[in-house]
């Protein structure tokens, strides 16, 4: 937990390394959303397939084929789209389990930047070592609350 703390000034950083750890679950994220689009364009193209058929002179099992090509997109569009929103909602909840270890640093962090806070200078902060020690454990003492 402590090799999180370099992260504090770096939020960029921090998502690539959690991106980084969990890359096959955000893998398939990903592959579900493009299929999601790619099926939600597609089936514009589907529709236009239906009308031409429709509108055209020889509609034997053709109409059929394009009906069911138009309801499949529709239904994997669908599909797609909740197993994305699904993934991105946590479907990886292994993330989500703190340990006592974890409780025991937020709460140090929690204790040092409140006696930390305590202890804030009266002159300008903007530029003083006690803003940049509180800046490393992720507080702004400058930013309204």
């Amino acid at each position: 937990m402590d090799d999180l703390c370099r992260y504090s000034g770096r939020p960029f950083a921090f998502i690539f390394r959690y991106v980084r750890h969990r890359a096959l679950s955000h893998g398939v994220i990903a592959g579900a959303v493009l299929a999601a689009v790619a099926c939600s364009i597609t089936t514009q193209y589907g529709v236009k397939y239906l009308v031409d058929t429709l509108s055209g002179a020889d509609r034997g099992n053709g109409v059929w084929f394009a009906f069911a090509l138009l309801v499949s997109l529709i239904a994997a569009d669908n599909l797609l789209d909740a197993a994305a929103h699904r993934g991105l909602a946590g479907g990886d909840e292994s993330w989500v389990e703190l340990t006592t270890d974890d409780y025991k640093h937020m709460r140090r962090v929690v204790g040092y930047v409140h006696r930390h806070v305590a202890q804030r200078p009266r002159s300008d902060v903007t530029r003083t070592r006690w803003r940049y020690s509180l800046l490393n454990w992720g507080h702004d003492p400058l930013r309204p609350l």
